[in-house]
């Protein structure tokens, strides 16, 4: 009766520890998109396109799933000075002529394999390209996401963002990871 009490013991803190870990890794990627979600936001601010848009800003999320959207439905409301925020949200299946009218593309791990398409598709519309993938800024993106100790940071593309015609803040140059600047060479 011991050796039975003991293996259910067992198994259940085995379990316990299971859920645990399992929690805390949802919950820490919970809080990695809004993370990305919130340096979006901060790159509208830091960004100058040649053609503002007076009354709104959009930025488009390509590839999402239920953790983005929940992320990114809190930024819904938000406001860049006199601009209003829209956030577009698109499955990776969806067409992507409809990212043309977007300031700032976010281009999700599922949806990668699409990068190349999508940086031909607006390569005549000034938007901003920002990934999370190893591989998003040697294939033309210009920002990308990583992940450095546990935390979100960025690196940029910057030969690729000023060929677009965007002018990013010194700022953000100085924060980010990484900066590709063919000038610096």
């Amino acid at each position: 009766m011991k050796n039975i009490t003991k293996t259910i013991t067992l198994i259940l803190i085995l379990i316990a520890s299971l859920h645990s870990n399992i929690a805390r890794s949802a919950d820490y990627e919970s809080l990695e998109i809004k993370v990305k979600a919130a340096y979006l936001y901060n790159f509208l601010r830091f960004v100058d396109w040649p053609e503002e848009h007076p009354t709104h800003a959009n930025i488009c999320v390509y590839g999402i799933n239920e953790n983005y959207r929940s992320a990114f439905s809190s930024m819904a409301t938000l406001s860049k000075k006199s601009q209003r925020i829209t956030i577009n949200m698109f499955p990776e299946d969806d067409d992507i002529t409809k990212l043309s009218a977007c300031q700032i593309i976010f281009i999700t791990d599922s949806a990668t394999h699409k990068s190349k398409a999508i940086f031909e598709q607006i390569k005549d519309h000034q938007s901003l390209t920002v990934g999370e993938s190893d591989s998003f800024i040697s294939n033309g993106g210009m920002v990308n996401f990583v992940r450095i100790k546990d935390k979100i940071r960025f690196e940029i593309n910057h030969d690729v963002a000023k060929a677009a015609g965007l002018k990013i803040s010194s700022k953000v140059l100085r924060i980010a990871e990484r900066v590709i600047n063919s000038e610096d060479t």
